[in-house]
């Protein structure tokens, strides 16, 4: 998955995260691969607070939460359609004062809340990360 990624605080803690992506997946039937492209939107409230700070940097932990909207496309009719997600987030935030970027890594267990037949409810394994533009 690549994604778009804009993230504001609205306060020194709260912060508000939006993603549009792309990916998808490689199936199987019968020996054949089929690549099933989708596109997804999330928004995500998280708490951050510090873990370091000094003069030229700001290493902070967050967590939080979201939702997801994707629509998968794919030969395998299982594997299309429409879907919404509920996921927890938790991760670190790194920001050099110095230059304006930002460098994130996060872990998302994601549950689905409607999803095509062949995936599976819970999603445990996604992981992401992040290098921003700051302003």
């Amino acid at each position: 998955m690549v994604a778009l990624s804009y993230k504001t605080f609205l306060s020194d803690h709260n912060a508000i995260e939006i993603n549009a992506g792309y990916g998808g997946r490689n199936t199987k039937t019968g020996g054949k691969t089929d690549f099933s492209p989708g596109v997804s939107v999330s928004g995500s409230y998280q708490y951050h607070d510090d873990i370091y700070t000094s003069t030229d940097e700001h290493l902070r932990w967050f967590a939080g939460g979201g939702v997801n909207l994707f629509k998968t496309f794919s030969e395998r009719k299982a594997y299309e359609g429409f879907g919404a997600t509920i996921f927890g987030t938790a991760g670190i935030d790194y920001k050099f004062k110095a230059a304006p970027v930002n460098l994130s890594v996060d872990w998302r267990p994601t549950i689905y809340i409607k999803s095509p037949n062949d995936f599976l409810p819970l999603q445990i394994g996604t992981l992401g990360l992040a290098a921003r533009y700051t302003f």
